[in-house]
């Protein structure tokens, strides 16, 4: 499994993402996902443990303020073997095939040969 620019807690994430204003803008926010019927109960950093042995690769761009890296540091460190991070420097939120685009792809391929094919 990949997880790329994932957050580990939607609330979280959401609460980062619309903290321009504050409550004004967080509340609404909440109350949104809230409306719009979005699990708030299995939390990514809950739940990745328990897909073990599945291999997980994530992936986070050290610039990204929607899934900031250390969503994807929770993310890996409760999540059980096998496990990669990679956290690449310059990328903001899923820009990685734009940032470093043959690294990227081959990381990805590198990761599914090593983890599936075995």
């Amino acid at each position: 499994m990949t997880l790329v620019s994932t957050p580990n807690d939607v609330v979280e994430q959401n609460w980062l993402a619309s903290d321009q204003w504050g409550l004004l803008t967080q509340i609404p926010c909440y109350l949104a996902l809230r409306m719009y019927g979005q699990s708030l109960d299995m939390l990514p950093k809950n739940v990745i443990g328990a897909i073990t042995p599945r291999a997980v690769f994530i992936v986070a761009g050290d610039l990204d303020t929607l899934a900031p890296k250390f969503m994807a540091q929770q993310l890996y460190a409760r999540a059980g073997n096998p496990k990669e991070l990679w956290i690449l420097t310059g990328a903001h939120h899923a820009d990685f095939a734009r940032i470093a685009p043959l690294e990227y792809g081959t990381r990805l391929t590198d990761f599914f040969q090593r983890t599936l094919l075995n």
